[in-house]
């Protein structure tokens, strides 16, 4: 890091609220109230956005909660109506003339992703641990005593409405603590990293394997490690070319100046579109209009899980016919392997 980087303890504004006697922050889709009068809706907004806390203890309560590799029906639920580092570069890259509601919609949780690269999303989500177990030993021979724990979904406590979950947090004696962060680009799958920098002007790394400031993925990485509090980050690029996999890292310092704006903007964003849309539910009330009647539909794909998306990358089934659900995308109940045993969503297990 360099000399005139700011500290972690610098980077935050707002003071502290005063902690909860509950163990998880209120879900932001509690905040719905259908009978805000017109006259009331700006005041009632910025009422929220200032009042609405999420203590150290309950931040601390839910990322743990949300670690381990099991299901935890708390981490899509806690998303939904969060700006999160995946969503972090459409809000920042948004231009003035653009119509907000689209945007606003995947934030709150109900709108449908463009899915046209599923394959691409399931070749990443697979290579994942693989790649994650190549960093570990690469690790383990250029540290000392290093580390590589899960991350659960982290909430700032003093900006609640943002959140981040990476992919990994690793720790060692000589470098200390960062969070890591994994591509594996289907588009270059069967290439060397250095060969796809070389060849496409539209790849993370440039030619001398730098990270390009202007890639969504730097976006993302600068977005985690100021809700997290960390000053770099391993940021790791995996293909499978032959005869062997190859593996990049970069490390990420913090751009300190870059997160205070893009923080503003997330945060303006939020007060701005979304808290209204959480208070009023306009946004789903049209979408349920607009929504053609089940016979009309013989050409749409069959959604599962709780986002309401069609099937991709891998699955889980609940084990409980009743289950009104039925299949699971691994990454929308925090799963990364197949749990031992029976399993149950949320709503079964009540």
């Amino acid at each position: 890091m360099a000399d005139n980087m700011t500290a972690p303890s610098q980077i935050v504004e707002r003071q502290p609220v005063a902690t909860s006697t509950e163990k998880y922050p209120k879900l932001l889709q509690s905040l719905q109230d259908p009978d805000i009068s017109d006259n009331d809706i700006d005041n009632h907004c910025k009422d929220i956005f200032s009042s609405y806390s999420c203590s150290d203890y309950q931040a601390t309560n839910f990322e743990a909660a949300t670690r381990n590799q099991s299901i935890s029906p708390l981490w899509f639920q806690h998303r939904m109506g969060r700006i999160t580092a995946s969503k972090a570069n459409d809000v920042w890259t948004r231009k003035e003339t653009t119509s907000p509601d689209v945007l606003v919609k995947r934030i709150v949780g109900y709108s449908s992703y463009d899915l046209s690269k599923k394959t691409a999303v399931k070749w990443g989500i697979d290579h994942e641990e693989e790649c994650k177990q190549a960093y570990i030993t690469n690790q383990s021979t250029q540290h000392l005593d290093s580390e590589c724990n899960l991350s659960g979904f982290t909430i700032n406590s003093q900006h609640p409405f943002l959140g981040a979950s990476p992919d990994g947090i690793t720790n060692c004696q000589c470098c200390g603590k960062r969070l890591i962060e994994i591509a594996c680009p289907y588009k270059h799958k069967d290439i060397a990293v250095m060969q796809a920098a070389s060849s496409d002007k539209d790849f993370c790394l440039d030619k001398s394997l730098h990270f390009k400031t202007n890639h969504r993925y730097y976006t993302q990485v600068q977005f985690q490690m100021f809700i997290l509090q960390l000053t770099f980050c391993d940021f790791i690029v995996f293909t499978k070319c032959k005869p062997s996999p190859r593996m990049v890292i970069v490390r990420v310092s913090i751009d300190v100046n870059f997160c205070h704006a893009l923080i503003s903007t997330c945060e303006l964003f939020v007060k701005t579109y979304v808290i209204r849309e959480l208070v009023t539910r306009q946004l789903e009330n049209q979408q349920q209009v607009a929504t053609r009647p089940p016979e009309e539909n013989n050409n749409e794909k069959k959604t599962w899980c709780l986002c309401a998306e069609p099937e991709y990358g891998k699955m889980i089934k609940r084990d409980k016919s009743e289950c009104p659900y039925q299949w699971f995308h691994y990454k929308c109940v925090n799963i990364r392997r197949k749990p031992k045993g029976k399993w149950y969503c949320l709503s079964c297990s009540e």
